[in-house]
């Protein structure tokens, strides 16, 4: 509970039982608030996005969750196309993203 933000409200990382069971009453029901607080927030999330959220919230999500498999695959296989020449290294990335999709 060392940091604080802008607003002057601690922020708690989790504590354990033996951490919170060692902090005062007074910082255990405030401790308790927070935890209810975040936990209704976090709710009110998960049942909007349940219901749909906003138009093309879900579109956006996915379109970031394939950008996302497309960056990781691409890495994933990319050291196989470099060329030991370095003349040959421009080349046959050309090659490759050219290629892709065209079978």
């Amino acid at each position: 509970m060392d940091e604080f933000n802008t607003n002057k409200t601690p922020i708690y990382r989790c504590l354990t039982y033996l951490e919170y069971s060692k902090l005062p009453p007074k910082l255990q029901d405030h401790y308790l608030n927070y935890c209810q607080a975040q936990f209704e927030l976090e709710r009110a999330r998960i049942l909007f996005e349940r219901q749909g959220g906003l138009k093309g919230s879900a579109k956006r999500k996915a379109q970031q969750e394939v950008d996302w498999f497309k960056r990781t695959t691409t890495w994933s296989y990319l050291h196989a196309y470099i060329p030991l020449k370095r003349t040959d290294r421009l080349l046959t990335s050309q090659e490759m993203f050219n290629q892709v999709g065209s079978y």
